[in-house]
């Protein structure tokens, strides 16, 4: 019987990856070892190593990010703790450890396999997550800097105001900014200052 752990999938920012916007994206979990299962948000970024766990097949993974966005949060923790979880215990259940002579390494039979691919499947069809993530400078792109309060004379109070003020716009259109907005906004009256000189 498999136990669920936490489950997550609301849009984050990889903090490794602050300076390029990295994005955290969801990943179901099933360990075969500890029959625990649930979702987080991990890295996709090139050149990142893979856990020794999920590397030799102890531990399935399956990411849940898809074109149209992310599951829901609150849809996708009803769905595996209702009608997903019979579909996680035949996963777990079609899931075994042999040692190959190197490592212990995990494989699913035929049905599991069914099962992960079924799961997959439904949580494709959740409610999606509205929550999009966003540069600084792609989500501003469009506006002056006289549009954004910017001018060679704006304070760094001021420009702690706007950041608070857009960070809220941002959130009520649905999106997180990737980029600490202050930091974007003072670059922004940077550059106005050079333009002004």
């Amino acid at each position: 019987m498999i136990t669920l752990k936490s489950i997550k999938s609301t849009p984050e920012i990889d903090p490794m990856l602050d300076s390029t916007g990295g994005e955290l994206r969801p990943t179901l979990w099933l360990s075969l070892e500890s029959g625990a299962a649930g979702v987080s948000m991990d890295s996709y970024a090139p050149g990142t190593g893979t856990p020794e766990d999920e590397w030799h097949g102890r531990t399935i993974t399956a990411g849940l990010a898809s074109d149209d966005g992310i599951p829901l949060e609150s849809a996708l923790r009803e769905y595996l703790h209702g009608d997903g979880m019979p579909l996680l215990n035949r996963v777990f259940a079609g899931g075994s450890i042999s040692w190959n002579g190197n490592n212990r390494v995990g494989s699913l039979n035929g049905d599991a396999d069914d099962a992960l691919a079924e799961l997959v499947s439904e949580i494709d069809a959740l409610p999606r997550c509205p929550l999009a993530i966003w540069a600084c400078a792609d989500w501003f792109e469009p506006n002056s800097d006289s549009e954004l309060g910017i001018t060679s004379d704006t304070t760094d109070d001021e420009i702690a105001a706007l950041a608070v003020q857009y960070e809220l716009d941002a959130l009520n259109d649905d999106t997180i900014l990737a980029d600490d907005i202050a930091d974007y906004l003072t670059k922004r009256r940077s550059h106005a200052r050079d333009a002004a000189l």
